[in-house]
Order: structure tokens, then C-alpha cells, then sequence
């Protein structure tokens, strides 16, 4: 599972800004900000950077669970013992957590 603090640093580093500068529009000081990237924070210090970063609210916890059904789709598809049909029926059926169905090919 990636760590949300994980993804906050990635964000970062994708949009091209520095610790200082994100720190700067958050309001609070550089190291604080760091720990944020080492330790995921609070939901509602997790709001502050999505602000700060210009991302919708909620931005990082849907990137966490699109990157957690991407491992677990992965794993499935790498693993030499195929998943049993009722795994695959809930994924069909969108009743796994309320994940998407699998594709057709790992179905079949």
C-alpha cells in the first residue's frame, strides 16, 4: 500500500516545487512540511496541501486506492496461481470494495 506522504512528495516533485515553497503557501515552517512528507498527516493537514497544491479536495486518497487496485491487479496478473472464480465474480460484480471489474482477458 503507498503511503499518502508518498504521494504528497511525489505531487510535489511533479509540479516542480520545492519544500520551502510549498511549506510558504501552507503557512508553516520547511521542517514541518518535511515530516508531512515522511509521516503522512492528519486529513485535515492532508486538505491544507491539496489546497495549497491547487488539487481537489480528496485528491490523494483516491490516487492511494487507484494505486492500491493497480498492485492488487498487478499481483493477480504476476502470480502463477490464478485468482478462484468468486474473487473474480465480486471484481465483475463491482463488490469488492467497490472496485472496477477486472478486465475481460483475466477473466476468462
Amino acid at each position: 500500500m503507498i503511503q499518502i506522504s508518498e504521494l504528497i512528495k511525489n505531487e510535489r516533485e511533479r509540479l516542480r516545487l520545492t519544500e520551502d515553497e510549498v511549506a510558504e503557501k501552507i503557512g508553516i515552517p520547511r521542517s514541518t512540511y518535511q515530516y508531512w512528507e515522511k509521516k503522512t498527516p492528519s486529513v485535515e493537514k492532508i486538505g491544507r496541501i491539496e489546497e495549497a497544491l491547487g488539487l481537489s479536495k480528496g485528491y490523494f486518497f483516491i490516487k492511494q486506492r487507484e494505486f492500491d487496485e493497480f498492485d492488487e491487479t498487478t499481483s493477480l496478473l504476476l502470480n502463477d496461481n490464478p485468482p478462484d472464480k468468486s474473487y473474480l465474480e465480486k471484481r465483475r460484480d463491482g463488490k469488492n470494495n467497490g472496485g472496477p471489474a477486472p478486465p475481460e482477458s483475466i477473466t476468462q
